[in-house]
């Protein structure tokens, strides 16, 4: 609540600004001087307080849901921008090495936009948007679903309030808030990624 207060009483330059505070803190303090612990022990207990939370929130019908979708997809495309490219890169990669097709979207020289011009109803877009969204992200994914309804869109975002969620049919949450690194830990995504492709070959054995 406090939160929502400070926000609504700013300007959008004001806003950007606090949230690039929120996210990247000027002073830098390692969780070490906090805890009280060794270092290596510190991180690990914290990712796996961060992978509990991630795993114990995934509604299971909505998890198979979508692995089933991405099995029977002709092509599956994993959209991210920032920290979220690495996410969309690595299902990407884990999908080719299980012999599905699928395609790594991220910002390079040519728009997102341009490079989902050509799905179809047989394809699957899987989008990741945690911190720091993109409009360009947005953008993009509204285009495709004002194009083609038919098109199987999941989003996996930190805000269930996103926006880019009512564009989705599937859409899953990664819980960031407390989070203490000074970097964005992306070890509970991941680890939901290791799920989805452990299931996909329980599902799929004839791959």
């Amino acid at each position: 609540m406090k939160l929502r207060i400070e926000v609504s009483n700013r300007s959008a330059e004001e806003l950007i600004e606090y949230i690039r505070k929120l996210i990247y803190p000027t002073k830098k303090t390692s969780i070490i001087e906090h805890k009280g612990h060794p270092l290596l022990e510190t991180v690990l207990q914290k990712d796996i307080e961060y992978m509990q939370k991630t795993m114990t929130n995934i509604d299971i019908k909505q998890f198979d849901l979508l692995v089933q979708a991405i099995g029977s997809a002709k092509r599956t495309f994993c959209m991210g921008w920032g920290y979220s490219s690495f996410l969309a890169e690595f299902l990407a990669f884990g999908l080719n090495f299980l012999a599905f097709d699928a395609v790594s979207i991220n910002r390079e020289r040519r728009p997102l936009i341009q490079r989902i011009l050509h799905l179809n109803e047989d394809d699957i877009l899987i989008v990741f948007d945690l911190l720091l969204y993109s409009i360009e992200v947005q953008e993009a994914v509204e285009y495709l679903r004002n194009k083609n309804k038919k098109i199987k869109i999941v989003t996996f975002t930190n805000d269930s309030a996103a926006k880019i969620v009512e564009c989705a049919n599937l859409s899953f949450y990664f819980d960031l808030s407390g989070h203490e690194f000074q970097v964005i830990s992306l070890s509970a995504p991941m680890c939901f990624i290791n799920a989805i492709l452990e299931q996909i070959v329980i599902l799929n054995p004839e791959k």
